[in-house]
C-alpha cells in the first residue's frame, strides 16, 4: 500500500470507538503498517483475546492487542474512491485483486489492492465507476455540512469499504460460484440505466444466476415465473430478493389487464420485458398504444416465441431475439438429452427401459436434434420426420431413419414431437401404437392439440399412473401413455442445464441492457457478433477447465 499521509502518533489521534469489522486501520506496534481488521476479540472462531488484521495488499495477518491500544485510524475521512484498474482474475486462488484509489478530504491521496470475492469486485468496480466522484456516497457527511455533531462520524476507509462491500455483497443462496462471478463480471460491463424489467422466466436451481446483471442494469420491476417451471426452493429465494407475480397467458393476452399491470410495475419508468415464450406478444400492440415512449422493447428467448412476435402484422417496438442465436444451441442440445433422460426416468418408474426400442422424433430443429442424439447414444432406433426437407435431409446424412407420419406413429414406442406447432392432434392418436410413449418438447399448448381430451364425451380415459405419466384408454380399447400432461417433459425434473444454460442468458442481459439504454426503432434486432465473443470469451474463463495456455 502506498500513502501520501503520514501516521499520526497514539497522542495526537486516540481511537474515536472500538474497532469494527472491516475498519481500516494503523498498527503501531508495528511501525505503522495498515491493515483490515477482519477478526474481533469474541469473535466465533477467531483468537478471543486479540484483533485480527489483514494487508489490503499483500502479506500475513497478524494480531493486535484486544483493548485496541496499538491500533490507530487513518486520519483522513474518504470523500470518494475511484477505480485504477479493472478487477484481475488469480483463477488458481479464486480470488480477485480491485487495485482502487481512495480521495481523502484533506487532499490527499491512497492507494489499496483489495483481496476480495469474486461476486464483489466486479460490481464494486462498477458501482465505483458510476458514482464516483460525482456522487460522494461513501462519507457520513459533506465537508461544509453544519450537522452540530463531531465529526468523529465520517466513515473511515475501511469501513467505507466494508459498507460498500457489504451492501454489494451476493445474497446467499442465489448465486453459485463461478456462475455468480460470470453475471458479477457481466454486469461490470453494462450501463446502470433507470429502466425497470419485467422478467419472464424458468425459475429453477442454479439458473437464477443472470439476475445479478440484470438488476444491475435496470430495476426489476418484478420476475413472473413460468408456472410449469418453478422450482419451490428457487422460488422462495427469488422472492425473497425481488417481487414474484403469477404469469396467465390468458390475462397477459387481454390489452387491459396488462396494460395496468405494466404501469403499476412501472410505476412511470421506461420498461423491458423480457420474455420466455411469447407471453406479451398479443396485446404488445395496444400496450405499446397505451404506454406511448414507455416500452422499451421485448427481449425473447424461445423459437416459439420468436414465432409469435413475427406472426404480428407489425412489430410496436424492439424486440431482441436470441431464439436463433448461436449462443443458445448448447442449450438447445442440452434441452434435447434433458428430455430424455426425464423420459428414461419415467419408464424405469414404471419397470421399464429405454434400450432396443423405436422411438421417431418429430421436428428436426436443435431441440429435436439433441433429441435424436441422446436417444442414439442410449440405443435406441431413430426416426426422424420434418417437413423441411433441408432438415430432414440433414438428419438422413448422420444416419438416421425416415417414413412417413401415419407409418411412424403406428410403429413407434417411443412419440417425441419437438416442432413448437401442434405437430400432433387429437386425430392423430388412433394411429399411436399400442402403449406408446408420447412425450412433448415445449408447453403443451404449443406442442400438441389435444384439448378434446378434456371434454366429456370425448371418448377417452385419463388414469394417472404415477406423477408424470398418465395413461389415455379410448372407448376402443386402444391406449398410450402421455408424459408430462404434454408440456415440456424435462422440467419434472428440473431440467438442470449446467453451465450452458448461462450463455443464453448472459446474451438475453445484454439485450435489456441495450433497450434499456438506447432508443430502438420497431423491428427484430439481434445482439452483435462482437457482445457475442465477449460473452462466449468469459463463459470459457470462468466455466471452462484451466490450462497452461489460459491467462490467470
Amino acid at each position: 500500500m502506498t500513502t501520501s499521509h503520514s501516521v499520526p502518533e497514539a497522542a495526537d489521534a486516540p481511537l474515536r470507538s472500538w474497532p469494527r469489522l472491516g475498519d481500516l486501520v494503523a498498527d503501531s506496534k508495528r511501525d505503522g503498517q495498515v491493515g483490515v481488521i477482519v477478526g474481533v476479540p469474541g469473535e466465533e472462531g477467531a483468537n478471543w483475546l486479540t484483533y485480527r488484521l489483514r494487508p489490503p495488499d499483500s502479506g500475513a495477518d497478524w494480531s493486535a492487542a484486544a483493548d485496541a491500544s496499538t491500533l490507530l485510524p487513518v486520519p483522513s475521512p474518504v470523500a470518494y474512491a475511484s477505480l485504477r484498474d479493472r478487477p484481475l482474475h488469480h483463477r488458481p486462488g479464486r480470488h480477485w485483486a480491485l487495485t482502487i484509489r481512495l480521495h481523502h478530504q484533506d487532499g490527499s491521496e491512497q492507494e489499496s489492492q483489495l483481496i476480495i470475492a469474486e461476486p464483489q469486485a466486479w460490481r464494486l468496480g462498477a458501482q465505483i465507476r458510476d458514482n464516483a466522484p460525482a456522487e460522494r456516497m461513501w462519507t457520513g457527511h459533506s465537508p461544509g455540512d453544519d450537522t452540530g455533531q463531531d465529526r468523529q462520524d465520517h466513515l473511515p476507509p475501511g469501513d467505507m469499504l466494508a459498507q460498500l462491500t457489504g451492501s454489494l455483497a451476493t445474497p446467499a443462496g442465489v448465486a453459485s460460484s463461478a456462475a455468480g462471478d460470470f453475471f458479477s463480471w457481466l454486469a461490470s460491463t453494462l450501463p446502470i440505466t433507470p429502466a425497470a424489467c419485467l422478467a419472464v422466466t424458468h425459475v429453477l436451481p442454479g439458473q437464477m444466476d443472470f439476475l445479478i446483471a440484470l438488476s444491475h442494469t435496470t430495476t426489476i420491476a418484478a420476475v413472473l415465473p413460468k408456472p410449469k417451471s418453478a422450482n419451490d426452493l428457487a422460488l422462495e429465494q427469488t422472492a425473497a430478493l425481488y417481487p414474484c407475480d403469477e404469469l396467465d397467458r390468458a390475462l397477459f393476452a387481454d390489452p387491459d389487464w396488462v396494460t395496468g399491470y405494466v404501469r403499476r410495475r412501472a410505476a412511470g419508468r421506461r420498461i423491458v420485458l423480457s420474455d420466455v415464450g411469447g407471453y406479451f406478444a398479443p396485446a404488445l400492440g395496444e400496450l405499446c398504444a397505451r404506454l406511448p415512449g414507455q416500452i422499451a422493447g421485448v427481449v425473447e428467448d424461445t423459437e416459439n416465441g420468436h414465432r409469435r412476435y413475427e406472426a404480428l402484422p407489425q412489430l410496436p417496438c424492439g424486440v431482441y431475439s436470441v431464439a436463433r442465436s448461436p449462443l443458445k444451441e448448447p442449450e438447445d442440445r442440452l434441452v434435447g438429452e434433458a428430455i430424455v433422460f426425464s423420459v428414461e426416468t419415467l419408464l424405469r418408474h414404471l419397470g421399464q427401459v429405454l434400450q432396443g426400442r423405436q422411438a421417431c422424433v418429430i421436428g428436426y430443429g436443435k431441440i429435436g436434434a439433441g433429441i435424436a442424439a441422446a436417444l442414439h447414444s442410449r440405443h435406441v432406433r431413430v426416426l426422424v420426420l420434418d417437413i423441411d426437407p433441408v432438415r430432414q435431409a440433414q438428419a438422413l446424412s448422420v444416419g438416421y431413419g425416415s417414413t412417413d407420419l401415419a407409418d411412424a406413429l403406428a410403429h413407434c414406442e417411443l412419440v417425441f414431437s419437438a416442432t413448437g406447432n401442434r405437430a400432433l392432434t387429437v386425430e392423430h392418436l388412433p394411429l399411436l401404437k399400442q402403449d406408446a410413449f408420447l412425450a412433448g418438447a415445449t408447453s403443451r399448448d404449443d406442442e400438441f392439440d389435444l384439448a378434446a381430451l378434456g371434454e366429456s364425451g370425448s371418448g377417452y380415459l385419463r388414469t394417472e399412473l404415477i406423477p408424470g405419466v398418465s395413461r389415455i384408454r379410448s372407448a376402443q380399447g386402444r391406449s398410450f401413455y402421455l408424459l408430462g400432461n404434454g408440456n415440456a417433459v424435462n422440467f419434472l425434473h428440473t431440467s438442470a442445464m449446467g453451465s450452458a444454460i448461462h450463455l443464453v442468458k448472459a446474451e438475453m442481459t445484454v439485450a435489456a441492457g441495450l433497450l434499456a439504454e438506447q432508443d430502438h426503432e420497431p423491428g427484430f434486432y439481434e445482439v452483435s457478433p462482437s457482445h457475442r465473443a465477449a460473452i462466449a470469451a468469459a463463459w470459457v474463463d470462468f466455466f471452462g477447465p484451466p490450462h497452461p495456455g489460459r491467462s490467470t
